[in-house]
């Protein structure tokens, strides 16, 4: 892995300025300190030194291994922002005998006089590097037509077998170790994507740190006075919807990818992933009702479900949440599609009760009653 130390790699006016000698030793001896605390059991297979590379200096991480061990891999693809961060903290924080132990054990440099060391310039250095404003950073990733290093990456991965709809993974922070993969099946009585009728599977992926803020968020929006486990009614519709409405921007790359696979069909292929989730005994708790949670998990109530479907589909189709007439036994909600959304010409409401959604009749479909509208 090798790091270009002469100028800020995201682009920027002027020429670029050469760090002294000075400069970059005491940051080597820094990294070299902190990379058997970053990465265990690295003690004595990664390292880093300072080499010049066409008349530039230049941090190259290597593995110390015959044939390479990964380490360097590692921090070139995700792990050189958190050691310069770890960098820095040593060379603002180590005084005294530490500081000492900091020159005397990691520093390799030929040469080297520590009393020529610029501690300040280094960290001045690091502060541009770690903290550069969010416009000119912006700026540089528009120049470049890149995403944002760190910034929210979404990716698709066509499938390969009968069935298969491919692989989707949504990070918000831009890392890829930490993904939740659920794999959502159902049947389809229709062909989807190029897919005939049968079996169909879609993998997504989405991020540990987004499912548990989303959980955070739901408890916070349902407040005090909605209980843990009350199901979605006339008083608890407003918490509901903003539930909704807080989610359905979190999962707009499935709904997306969706649509993009399956076109027209889009309604039918999120009534069946959605009825196919299985159902719990028990009312879930509002925190696990959202519907990314409900999605990432694909562990539901029915309520869940609906608000699901919901955040799937596209605003245009107008899905809403009704309730079934008192007298009715079964399913005591339903989706409703206005304008004959979904297979059949007729259709209306849906119950998703599962394992496959089931066309509601004409004569209690139309007694039922709004409980979240324009969802």
């Amino acid at each position: 892995c090798l790091v270009a130390m002469g100028s800020d790699p995201r682009g920027g006016a002027g020429e670029p300025t050469e760090p002294s000698r000075e400069l970059l030793i005491p940051l080597v001896a820094a990294l070299r300190m902190v990379l058997p605390g970053y990465l265990r059991a690295a003690t004595q297979l990664v390292d880093v030194d300072l080499v010049e590379l066409e008349g530039r200096p230049t941090l190259c991480f290597f593995d110390r291994t015959p044939g390479a061990s990964g380490f360097a891999r590692f921090i070139c693809e995700r792990g050189l922002k958190q050691l310069l961060v770890l960098a820095r903290l040593v060379l603002e924080r180590l005084v005294g005998p530490e500081f000492v132990r900091l020159r005397h054990i990691h520093d390799r440099a030929p040469q080297s006089d520590p009393a020529r060391w610029r501690i300040g310039d280094a960290l001045r250095w690091l502060d541009a590097v770690l903290d550069a404003p969010p416009q000119a950073l912006a700026d540089a990733d528009e120049d470049r037509g890149e995403a944002t290093l760190g910034g929210r990456r979404v990716e698709y991965s066509p499938g390969e077998g009968a069935g298969d709809l491919g692989r989707l993974w949504i990070s918000s922070s831009g890392r890829s170790d930490d993904l939740i993969w659920t794999r959502h099946a159902w049947s389809s009585p229709i062909p989807l994507a190029g897919q005939p009728r049968g079996r169909m599977f879609f993998d997504v992926a989405i991020e540990r740190p987004a499912i548990a803020a989303a959980r955070r968020r739901a408890l916070a929006l349902a407040g005090p006075g909605l209980s843990r486990r009350e199901r979605l009614d006339f008083d608890s519709s407003e918490a509901h919807e903003q539930l909704l409405a807080c989610d359905r921007d979190e999962l707009a790359p499935v709904r997306e990818r969706l649509a993009l696979l399956c076109g027209p069909a889009l309604v039918d292929a999120v009534l069946g992933l959605v009825a196919a989730i299985p159902v719990s005994p028990r009312p879930l708790s509002v925190a696990d009702r959202g519907p990314l949670a409900v999605f990432a998990r694909r562990r539901a109530d029915l309520d869940a479900k609906l608000l699901l479907a919901c955040a799937l589909l596209p605003s245009e189709v107008g899905a809403e949440i009704v309730a079934a007439p008192p007298e009715h036994t079964g399913a005591d909600a339903w989706l409703h599609l206005p304008g004959g959304q979904g297979e059949g010409e007729g259709s209306r409401s849906w119950d998703l009760t599962g394992p496959h959604p089931r066309r509601v009749a004409e004569e209690p479909a139309r007694r039922s009653t709004v409980l979240l509208a324009g969802a």
